[in-house]
């Protein structure tokens, strides 16, 4: 599974693995688990593609990268 890190004040969508060290493990106030909150949200995918595409749709103005650290 791919999570995309929304992050409303970088303007940025970045890919990570699920087992990454970096993905949200609860909901908090500014930011939601497949809902968008104050500073963003985490969103599911199967692919990574699938999680690109929908980036570049909801989020055109804000660049897709992968975690550097785990490298979807």
């Amino acid at each position: 599974m791919i999570w995309v890190n929304v992050h409303i004040p970088d303007k940025l969508c970045t890919s990570h693995k699920s087992t990454c060290g970096h993905v949200l493990q609860e909901e908090t106030s500014l930011k939601g688990i497949r809902e968008t909150r104050g500073d963003g949200g985490w969103y599911d995918f199967s692919l990574v593609e699938e999680a690109s595409a929908w980036s570049k749709t909801n989020y055109p103005e804000y660049p897709f990268k992968k975690c550097g650290k785990c490298k979807p």
